[in-house]
């Protein structure tokens, strides 16, 4: 009877699962039948509903929710959610081709603070592919030292035992360097909280309170990254150094 009950149980919770994921998949048709349509506030509501109730982030939901905001001329969602999407696919073209276009709106532009060569090249390096991708070859490379020892214990001849070893080693450093790179690049993601300013203009302070100095003024769609967060203010530095205090109200997390 136990066993009936707990079949039933696996049973039922399969139907619920594939009936919730048909669900967003109607969902997800729906809202770009909106967009399809012209109806671009529609298909917001119904990505933005998908969002909330899956629970669930997704690189086509993102994009595409960016899309609706820009041909609803709001800036600063388009950004946010386009960024949002780059933090799970940071290579897409289309991405950042429909990125650079919308950063093209903002007001501000600020010379960005040069990076080394050799670390920028390293940092493109590790972001040339996404994080999931460099932790599968690190199971590739590891499944092909495993293989190549096999060869090594089994084979009598020598030579085919030198190449095997040798190969092994290559394959294990490969391995290790492949989930190096998936894990940076994971913490790099994780370590930098980036928001977007939401606010037509905003000026930044020099302490958390409004009775401090003005230092700068930002405009909607800006991209800072976030320092500190102190009761209603963050603590932001722009691309090209400054750093300030802002009112988190005025300012959306990526």
């Amino acid at each position: 009877m136990r066993m009936a009950l707990k079949f039933f149980s696996i049973f039922l919770f399969c139907i619920t699962t594939k009936v919730i994921a048909q669900d967003f998949s109607q969902q997800i048709k729906e809202a770009e039948a909106f967009y399809a349509d012209g109806k671009y506030e529609m298909a917001i509501a119904k990505y933005e509903d998908i969002l909330a109730t899956s629970n669930k982030e997704a690189f086509e939901i993102y994009f595409n929710l960016g899309n609706a905001y820009f041909k609803s001329n709001n800036l600063p969602a388009t950004i946010l959610n386009y960024e949002k999407a780059r933090k799970l696919n940071p290579q897409d073209e289309d991405l950042l081709f429909n990125l650079e276009i919308a950063n093209q709106q903002v007001v501000d532009k600020f010379e960005a603070v040069p990076e080394l060569g050799i670390s920028k090249w390293y940092r493109s390096f590790i972001f040339s592919l996404r994080s999931n991708t460099w932790a599968y070859l690190s199971i590739v490379f590891f499944s092909l030292m495993l293989f190549t020892g096999s060869i090594f214990l089994y084979k009598s001849d020598v030579s085919i035992k030198r190449y095997s070893l040798i190969g092994s080693f290559i394959f294990l450093l490969f391995a290790g360097c492949s989930l190096s790179f998936s894990v940076q690049q994971k913490n790099i993601v994780e370590s930098q909280i980036e928001a977007v300013v939401f606010a037509p203009n905003v000026t930044a302070t020099s302490a958390p309170s409004e009775r401090s100095t003005s230092l700068f003024v930002l405009h909607e769609g800006t991209k800072v990254k976030v320092i500190e967060e102190k009761d209603a203010w963050v603590r932001i530095k722009i691309s090209d150094g400054n750093i300030g205090w802002l009112e988190a109200e005025h300012v959306k997390m990526i």
